[in-house]
């Protein structure tokens, strides 16, 4: 496209480089042009979910003398609440390797903290101690050998936890142990009681990393989602209201695959593909037109009433999208006109 500058491709590392190579290359398009507004100007991407963080991070962090108005449409407030993401993530836990950020984010959600009787104190002690003993990913050496990731247990959770354990029994004898090193932690009496609970959510977590990772039918589902919300969460009312439609949308399950008698196991893949579509589909908010540059889905026609159109995130592994096709979908198996 080098004799057409109205069009040109950039390729960028990283979602949030994509944004700010897209802000310097706004701000060139509306110096050049006077008569050109922010409102002349659509941003589209297939899902403008994941990247309203980034967006916010670069466009609503500007000085005055750089900051461009915009606005983002079709986003869906239900996808960007922690729990449910927690939620949908917990589906993925058979695949996860259990890495310290993964980990910490869940604990970072008041309902968890509840659950576990945990402190904002308490997470940064556990972040000194992560920090301290090199923790990095996996439960243990079983774990990684599971992921065919070698079985060594170094920088494990289980080989953390352990030395902080050596280090409270064995005090200064920290030679008594070779396959445990002591920690260069102090613990108290108080810190031991914490490591117990971060124990025990470990355990829960490797406990319905290992139940989901089975095949069930819906209705097995629904009553497996609900126990391990109630296990691992202690909601209030309002995060409560959050989870108010996937509860809708399982229940829903039950009561369509009883009306169609269909009891086949489904994986957690595809439960967990299930109850993203719902929840994506099911409470977008489009504030679109509203002034400013314009973020949204990218969706066909939306583009007749703009000046300049950008594209985003249009990787091999995002456009097009590809649907998973539904394994009890009757219509699809055998399709039909009219």
């Amino acid at each position: 496209f080098s004799h057409d500058p109205s069009i040109k491709v950039v390729s960028c590392y990283s979602e949030l480089r994509e944004l700010q190579v897209l802000h310097d290359e706004l701000l060139d398009i509306l110096a050049a042009d006077e008569t050109l507004q922010g409102h002349d100007i659509v941003v589209m991407s297939p899902d403008i979910n994941t990247l309203a963080p980034y967006i916010d991070a670069v466009f609503g962090q500007q000085p005055d003398s750089r900051k461009i108005p915009y606005s983002i449409s079709d986003q869906n407030n239900l996808m960007t609440s922690p729990i449910v993401q927690a939620i949908l993530s917990w589906l993925k836990l058979p695949g996860s390797r259990f890495t310290v950020n993964e980990i910490m984010s869940y604990m970072e959600m008041p309902a968890l903290q509840r659950a576990y009787d945990l402190e904002e104190s308490d997470i940064e002690t556990i972040r000194f101690w992560i920090r301290n003993n090199h923790l990095h990913w996996g439960l243990h050496a079983q774990h990684k050998q599971k992921l065919e990731l070698g079985d060594n247990h170094l920088h494990s959770w289980r080989y953390g936890l352990n030395r902080l354990m050596t280090a409270y029994l064995m005090q200064q004898d920290v030679s008594l142990n070779a396959e445990f090193p002591a920690s260069d932690c102090l613990l108290n009496q108080s810190d031991i009681q914490l490591l117990g609970r971060l124990h025990h959510l470990l355990d829960d977590l490797e406990y319905w990393s290992e139940k989901i990772n089975h095949s069930a039918t819906l209705a097995q589902w629904q009553q497996n989602i609900n126990t391990m919300i109630e296990r691992l969460l202690k909601l209030d009312d309002d995060e409560e209201w959050q989870l108010k439609p996937l509860r809708e949308e399982m229940a829903l399950w039950q009561t369509q695959s009883q009306r169609a008698k269909y009891s086949q196991k489904l994986n957690a893949e595809l439960i967990h593909y299930l109850l993203q579509q719902a929840l994506t589909q099911g409470s977008a908010h489009h504030h679109y037109l509203t002034g400013g540059i314009n973020f949204c889905n990218l969706i066909p026609m939306r583009t007749i009433p703009f000046r300049v159109v950008c594209l985003l995130s249009m990787g091999n592994d995002r456009f097009p999208r590809s649907d998973i096709p539904l394994q009890f979908d009757m219509i699809m198996r055998h399709p039909q006109k009219g």
